[in-house]
């Protein structure tokens, strides 16, 4: 739960984002999310991991270990 002040810098931290991001050129954000989703699926298993840890499985049941 955030406060509504939390909530607001959250906002206005968006909304900044999101115009230096209109900014960026067609072909550098197309660069740019080509590698986030290539970063992503060279930790794809990290991932997954971590988020069965987050819901509070342990890892080790994960591998059929526990």
């Amino acid at each position: 739960m955030l406060e509504p002040e939390e909530a607001e810098e959250a906002l206005r931290a968006a909304v900044a984002d999101h115009r230096a991001w209109a900014v960026v050129p067609l072909d550098e954000r197309r660069q740019r999310v080509s590698a986030a989703v290539e970063a992503l699926e060279a930790h794809r298993e990290l991932l997954a991991l971590l988020l069965v840890w987050e819901v509070g499985k342990a890892l080790p049941a994960v591998h059929g270990r526990g």
